[in-house]
């Protein structure tokens, strides 16, 4: 599991002005917490609603029909199009961006080992669909729907346009490169059954539903370790479930996250991966803090607003002008830097050009000079007096991302705690795809629509210049 170092957040380090007494929050809310996961792991035991994620593995016999699966169609396809979107897609995405070779898709099937390229139809942009239909021999492609319903218009158009494109293409047996993975019960599902598609149902009331077929079906399908990943987000669960505070990161990250922005004011988190295979690491811990952290009001139905504005970086490539940024602008931020200890292979920088002010890089590897960049911004922070923290993965491997995807969920999930709000209920999101509903004429939307042909009137009458 990943290194935590908490230094830098430290007034000792950085002043008592932008710095935590971290010893004595951890003794303050050691109770309180030790509290929390005592809840978290009795709902995971008995089978709680939005809790059951927290299972993650034990079903093994939808890991034995996704890998049957998965061997079944193994070399049929050249090219798999997941299309969704939301926190779980964009989960699966960043977890493959970290596993895959780097440029995955334009290696051969050789340097790929006959598995297939893999791609991401996540937006409606009518350019980007109609272009990929054309390069794309859709003979050769895998259509994997990934949806929980049928309520997100944008997933369900795309659905609809990539059937048509296939029976276009290939006529009846179209169906063989359409796959619905989406939640037992829902509406997606009946149309799997009703229009003969290969479906895998996960359960419902998972909570987080990337912990689920959603993610080992694409995993299993590019050739990657399905059984490591699932061991490494179980052991992550288990030791922050069954381990004390001061032996817990996830529980030490959360509660200081919430402390540097309940205490300090840090509203803005800042995550910069010092790899490029975790570069959409952060989008997705992004995604999942603002989607579920940003709430209003309490469980006790108290108006109390919460959420947290997320800045997504891409470490030595953002890294000249996002110093500037953290270094000299508003003191609003926590930091995150997330190293990585041992990279697969590494790289010596010649000894060219000794005569000139570059001779010094000659004899030194590229990952001395990452970790060099990476101890000069935290210095740079800390002279400024920014608070930052670094996560150390020892490398990136299936069981080492699994182990920090869940840590970083579970991590969410004691902040809800600490705030006091329920982290998977989003009503505004419900509100959007009421009003996208009614405008384009779903039944029983009518009187959304007169409510919003209402508002837009009166917008547009105060919006009319004075004469």
């Amino acid at each position: 599991m990943y290194k935590f170092d908490y230094t830098n957040v430290r007034q000792e380090v950085i002043g008592a002005e932008h710095g935590i007494d971290f010893d004595f929050a951890l003794s303050n809310y050691s109770g309180k917490i030790n509290h929390i996961l005592k809840e978290i792991k009795a709902k995971r035991d008995n089978n709680y609603p939005n809790y059951l994620w927290l299972n993650f593995g034990n079903d093994k016999n939808i890991i034995k029909d996704i890998l049957e699966y998965a061997d079944m169609v193994r070399g049929k396809f050249e090219d798999i199009l997941i299309v969704g979107n939301g926190t779980t897609v964009y989960g699966v995405e960043s977890l493959l961006k970290a596993l895959l070779k780097p440029f995955w898709n334009i290696r051969d099937k050789n340097e790929r080992e006959n598995f297939p390229r893999i791609h991401f139809l996540k937006y409606i942009d009518p350019d980007t669909v109609n272009e990929f239909s054309k390069i794309k021999d859709m003979k050769k492609c895998l259509f994997i729907i990934a949806s929980k319903d049928c309520e997100n218009p944008s997933v369900m158009s795309l659905f609809m346009i990539a059937k048509r494109r296939l029976e276009y293409e290939i006529g009846e047996n179209y169906r063989m490169h359409m796959l619905i993975v989406t939640v037992e019960g829902s509406g997606l599902e009946q149309i799997a059954s009703q229009e003969a598609y290969k479906c895998f149902s996960v359960q419902e009331g998972l909570g987080f539903n990337f912990y689920s077929g959603i993610t080992l079906l694409p995993m299993a399908l590019v050739g990657l370790s399905i059984n490591d990943f699932i061991s490494g987000v179980q052991d992550a669960i288990d030791n922050t479930l069954n381990s004390p505070l001061h032996e817990n990161n996830t529980a030490k990250f959360a509660l200081l996250h919430h402390s540097l922005k309940t205490i300090k004011n840090k509203y803005i988190s800042v995550i910069i991966p010092y790899a490029e295979r975790l570069l959409l690491m952060p989008k997705w811990f992004s995604y999942l803090i603002e989607e579920t952290l940003s709430r209003d009001l309490t469980n006790d139905n108290r108006y109390s607003p919460h959420g947290q504005i997320c800045y997504n970086s891409q470490g030595s490539g953002d890294q000249r002008s996002l110093l500037q940024m953290m270094a000299e602008g508003p003191n609003d931020k926590q930091i995150t830097i997330i190293k990585v200890e041992n990279f697969n292979s590494d790289n010596a920088i010649p000894e060219f050009f000794k005569y000139t002010s570059i001779g010094y890089l000659g004899g030194k590897t590229l990952s001395e000079l990452t970790n060099a960049e990476i101890e000069a911004i935290k210095m740079v922070l800390v002279d400024k007096q920014r608070p930052n923290i670094t996560l150390t993965l020892p490398e990136i491997n299936p069981y080492e991302i699994g182990s920090l995807m869940a840590s970083m969920t579970l991590g969410v999930l004691i902040k809800s705690y600490l705030y006091n709000i329920n982290p998977l209920h989003m009503p505004q999101l419900e509100q959007m795809y009421d009003y996208i509903c009614a405008q384009l004429g779903r039944y029983g939307y009518e009187h959304t629509l007169e409510i919003m042909k209402s508002k837009q009137a009166r917008f547009t009458e105060l919006s009319a210049p004075l004469e």
